[in-house]
């Protein structure tokens, strides 16, 4: 199981750049064509659909990852279709509320309505085909089918980036970008079902899942909600004190830090679920243990000299990717990427709670997380502006890792490894003190933005290497495990 994991884990990273990179194109090619303003309407348009997603879903997502794994194809099949068909007729009616009360949400969420309730029916379409890829990712994730989520993923990558380039060429507006990217994703989503409906084919529906899953998840929607609000709440707030530019600079900055968080995260976080779900209902605690071990101990350090890196780095980074409207949002990168670390390795301990049926203790740690976001939301916003919403990012995440862990300690199934998180903090810190002196490099190089960036990347990774040894994170007997571990032909 640990070796089809990390073997997984490195089909989905492929699969993750390709994502990400769509990000990384879309990001300066949207900043310089638009600017702050219509950046900051492209992510709201994002934002709404975002909102409403979990009260559609009502936590049947996270339930279909805990109960499906491990049952029969046939069952799993009818439950899944099942699940296809709930989830299709929620996502129908979600759009009558958004478009009944049409002023009032694009004032929330964009400042005005005026020019910007059009953009709501783009955003039900976002909402709609964006459950229903999600959807057809779980069925992979429930398959432990890391190839299979991984060809969707680079489709939908492929296609927007077409999309982007068609409307390039025909030199258009923000909207005619935003129609333009849902039908890249109905593309994408049309042709997972057809690949479904042929292989493994539909089977008829087993619509008496649809309460388990229900019971399963209803309590995990506060844990939603909550999450929603740790995220993307502060946006609500910028819109409505500073306006839509600053919400375009703090959303370019968001973007990067989580993005590439999630790069790191995806990969080792995807299949850990399912994972772990079938090793718990075989009642196999040794290898569940040793599973979440390696997968959060691979996670830490990776994302932690990530986040730290970015810290240090966040300025010629947003210069390079944007312009200098954006130049303000460079010192929030790195803190922003620190909180999704905090963030993932909570859900890696919300899994434990899952697995105990114990999903009621995430939604008050993220109900209590929540209180501390939005405390300082409101306090630090409209005095220190943008930094302030990425400060209460930070502390809402970070009161959430704590909470979680807490909780999931008494059950006695994981810990956390305090001693290996030490050492890997120790060499980012080296490398953080290495960058922080890295200017001199810049008399070395030609007068190139990109190339002194990537310069100084990878001293900062020489530097971590260099940590990592010192402090015995990497040594010879380690590498000779993993090497084993991973080995592809003993699978």
């Amino acid at each position: 199981m640990i070796k089809k994991y990390f073997i997984n884990a490195g089909i989905i990273g492929i699969a993750e750049i390709f994502l990400r990179l769509r990000g990384l194109i879309l990001v300066p090619f949207i900043t310089r064509q638009f600017g702050p303003i219509n950046y900051g309407v492209w992510s709201q348009v994002s934002v709404v659909a975002i909102t409403v997603a979990p009260i559609i879903a009502m936590g049947t997502n996270p339930a279909a990852l805990r109960l499906l794994p491990g049952l029969k194809s046939e069952e799993q099949r009818s439950q899944f279709s099942a699940w296809m068909f709930f989830l299709l007729l929620m996502a129908s009616i979600a759009g009558l509320p958004i478009l009944f009360w049409k002023n009032q949400i694009a004032t929330l969420f964009f400042g005005s309505s005026n020019g910007y309730v059009a953009f709501l029916p783009l955003a039900i379409l976002v909402l709609a085909v964006g459950l229903m890829l999600d959807s057809m990712r779980t069925w992979y994730r429930i398959k432990n089918d890391a190839l299979g989520a991984s060809l969707l993923d680079i489709g939908e990558t492929l296609l927007t980036l077409g999309a982007a380039v068609l409307m390039l060429v025909r030199n258009e507006t923000v909207y005619e970008l935003v129609i333009y990217t849902i039908v890249a994703s109905f593309v994408t989503l049309i042709f997972a079902v057809l690949v479904y409906a042929r292989n493994p084919g539909w089977a008829k529906p087993d619509f008496s899942v649809i309460k388990r899953l229900l019971s399963y998840g209803i309590p995990l929607l506060p844990a939603g909600l909550a999450a929603w609000a740790l995220n993307y709440s502060d946006r609500l707030i910028i819109v409505n004190y500073q306006g839509l530019f600053q919400i375009g600079v703090y959303s370019v900055a968001y973007s990067l830090g989580a993005s590439v968080i999630e790069l790191i995260s995806k990969p080792l976080r995807a299949m850990l679920h399912p994972s772990l779900a079938e090793l718990y209902n075989q009642k196999d605690y040794r290898g569940f243990h040793r599973l979440f071990t390696y997968s959060t101990r691979a996670l830490s350090v990776i994302c932690i000299p990530a986040a730290v890196g970015l810290l240090a780095l966040g300025k010629p980074i947003i210069s390079l990717v944007s312009t200098e409207d954006f130049l303000a949002g460079g010192t929030l990168i790195g803190v922003i990427a620190i909180a999704y670390y905090l963030s993932k390795m909570a859900g890696n301990y919300g899994f434990v709670l899952s697995m105990a049926k114990a999903t009621w203790l995430d939604s008050v740690a993220m109900i209590v997380s929540l209180g501390v976001n939005l405390s300082l939301n409101f306090v630090l916003i409209p005095r220190i502006g943008l930094f302030g919403a990425a400060i209460a990012t930070l502390a809402g995440f970070t009161t959430d890792f704590v909470l979680t862990y807490q909780f999931a300690k008494r059950y006695r199934i994981v810990f956390f490894d305090f001693t290996f998180i030490g050492k890997v903090l120790a060499a980012a810190v080296i490398m953080w003190a290495v960058l922080g002196y890295s200017s001199w490099i810049d008399y070395f190089l030609p007068k190139d933005m990109a190339i002194a960036l990537l310069a100084k990347i990878m001293l900062g990774i020489l530097a971590y290497l260099t940590g990592l040894v010192l402090f015995r994170i990497i040594t010879k007997e380690k590498i000779t495990t993993a090497i084993k571990l991973i080995n592809i032909r003993e699978l």
